[in-house]
């Protein structure tokens, strides 16, 4: 039976214990509180950039600008974007698994399929199957618009010289905190919007 002491010493243990968790719940706080508010501040922009693309190529021929060319999809590029890093619930696992999916399905409708993947835990998942065409990791903690030029310009120059008919992008669409939703979206080519 443990004496008064070893009691004492384990209660101790357990303040501490509570003291660092305490610390580490206010610091995953502020992040998340900064986070939301880069990608809150970020969302306008987003919509009229779409926006602007939109009212762009309505009113572009589709020879005019190479990434709008329509061909037959027999080579498609996925782009998987997830985390660096773990501990984060089932947000990666969400998003490999949609991306695994649509890689099954158009493997199955007899397409070529390449990877481009966007953190750690995607290239992970897919460096075994000897698809991923590109990766992209240790970028997430400090990404920056220069990253993402580069993955949109790689991706792009891959669709312009004829090595992909369609990008695709599985991403995880915010909702709120608590929801996430994984989703999938054609990149290219671009479609016009009437």
């Amino acid at each position: 039976m443990p004496g008064l002491k070893d009691v004492k010493d384990k209660i101790a243990g357990v303040k501490k214990t509570s003291q660092i968790t305490k610390a580490m719940n206010m610091v995953a706080s502020a992040k998340l509180r900064g986070a939301q508010d880069k990608m809150e501040s970020f969302r306008p922009y987003a919509e009229k950039f779409a926006e602007a693309m939109g009212q762009l190529s309505g009113g572009t021929e589709a020879e005019n600008l190479p990434l709008m060319e329509v061909r037959d999809p027999k080579k498609i590029e996925i782009v998987v974007v997830t985390s660096d890093r773990g501990l984060c619930g089932s947000f990666n696992a969400h998003i490999i698994k949609t991306a695994a999916k649509f890689k099954q399905q158009y493997e199955a409708e007899g397409k070529q399929v390449s990877l481009v993947t966007v953190g750690k835990k995607a290239t992970r998942a897919f460096r075994k199957s000897g698809q991923v065409r590109a990766s992209y990791d240790d970028i997430m903690g400090t990404f920056q618009m220069f990253n993402a030029r580069e993955i949109s310009q790689d991706v792009s120059q891959n669709f312009i010289d004829g090595n992909s008919d369609q990008v695709d992008l599985v991403y995880s669409r915010f909702k709120s905190i608590a929801v996430q939703r994984p989703t999938r979206e054609e990149l290219l080519p671009i479609k016009p919007v009437a």
